[in-house]
């Protein structure tokens, strides 16, 4: 019995030391581990707390970077430590919001305040370059008469109905090039900016030229004043007659079925616009795009008119095709949507509303080489309602110096 008492005490005993040592053992283990970590801490924290030793806070918590920088990020995971000699860093989304931060001599995470030559280099600028083409459908409405000056006499059109002409082509003149630049086209070719590097908001500016038609109906009635001394002809349909008539008769009638005029090759605003775009939605990690496009420009009118007049004998039509000519000038503003497709938004579909104020300064009647002096004058508010598809390309450089720390 007191062999067997023995024994236990010495399993006992042999037991409590060995557990003793293996505590021992754990808490030297876990003193060595706190001590290399606070030795890589010390390390880091050793970085100079000067502008040019800057680097990435990937391990610290997104509310506190946040709430430090008093701004939302993303990314913040991203191990990547700043080069001393460049603020930028390859490789990282261009699309995220990254927070440049330190530590400083008490273990605090301070933001970090650029001087204004790092501020130049670190400054975010997305760069684009794109090109439109496109179609339209345009409303016009006169707000003052269309006043006629001719060799002739002087007159104008009040309350006339005008219109645009939309030409229909057969699916051969649509695989035609040439044929392209026949119905009311849209071309641009626009600068895109953003220093958002979310690329949410952006700026654009764009030339072009609105390719559009204004056609005054002549079979519908209008006010007729003033006077033009030739003797006048005009068809009637009922009747299927050509009728003899004077200026002050068909004054009287509000007729103006002796005459034709258009800007149909055409009614060409050639423009500059400024634009401001917005995203609303984004899908597909950034691969759909869909953006609020809004602006204004001015523009200068450069069109081509004909104009004709049935007069001095029985079918015989007086009538010209003028040169393209600067004529007068406007102002827009435009609004709209585009949505953009591909990893860096390369191809886009863009539809919007249009609207113009167009002064008519001095169309031409006639060509005053031959004729004599000759204008078209009058004050035009139209609507135009674009479709149009383009190409862009990314002009932003990418940095090459900088590093990622894995």
């Amino acid at each position: 019995m007191n062999l067997n008492f023995f024994i236990l005490i010495t399993i006992l005993i042999t037991g409590s030391l060995f557990a003793q040592n293996q505590s021992v053992g754990f808490n030297m283990n876990h003193i060595e581990h706190w001590e290399a970590s606070q030795a890589k801490r010390q390390e880091k924290s050793s970085f100079k707390t000067e502008e040019s030793s800057l680097f990435i806070a990937s391990q610290l918590a997104p509310f506190e970077v946040s709430k430090m920088l008093q701004r939302p990020l993303i990314n913040e995971y991203q191990k990547a430590e700043l080069d001393h000699h460049d603020s930028s860093i390859e490789g990282i989304d261009e699309n995220a919001e990254i927070a440049v931060v330190y530590e400083d001599e008490s273990g605090k995470i301070q933001p970090v305040s650029l001087t204004p030559e790092r501020k130049k280099e670190a400054k975010f600028i997305a760069k684009n370059l794109y090109v439109s083409w496109g179609y339209n459908r345009s409303v016009h409405h006169n707000i003052s008469p269309i006043h006629f000056e001719t060799p002739d006499g002087n007159f104008s059109v009040d309350n006339a109905v005008v219109k645009d002409r939309w030409d229909r082509m057969t699916l051969k003149e649509w695989l035609t090039p040439s044929y392209w630049a026949i119905p009311q086209y849209n071309f641009s070719i626009g600068y895109q900016w953003s220093k958002d590097p979310k690329k949410r908001k952006s700026y654009a500016v764009e030339a072009g030229i609105d390719h559009m038609k204004y056609v005054v109906e002549n079979q519908a009635p209008a006010d007729l004043s003033g006077e033009y001394n030739k003797r006048l002809f005009y068809y009637d349909q009922k009747s299927d007659q050509l009728i003899e008539s004077t200026f002050d008769q068909l004054a009287a009638q509000g007729n103006i079925k002796w005459m034709e005029m258009e800007h149909t090759d055409g009614y060409n605003y050639v423009f500059t616009n400024f634009f401001y775009m917005f995203q609303l939605l984004s899908v597909a990690k950034n691969k759909i795009v869909i953006q609020l496009k809004t602006g204004a420009g001015v523009a200068a009118m450069i069109p081509r008119t004909q104009t004709g007049f049935m007069q001095d004998e029985p079918w015989k039509f007086v009538s010209r095709n003028n040169r393209f000519h600067l004529a007068g000038y406007g102002i827009n503003y435009f609004n709209g949507m585009r949505v953009s497709f591909g990893k860096k938004q390369s191809f886009f579909l863009e539809a919007g509303v249009n609207g113009h104020y167009v002064h008519m300064v001095n169309a031409l009647v006639n060509d005053a080489n031959i004729d004599g002096v000759g204008k078209i004058s009058h004050h035009t508010l139209s609507a135009q309602f674009i479709a149009k598809f383009g190409f862009s390309i990314d002009l932003s450089k990418k940095n090459k110096k900088s590093k990622i720390v894995k």
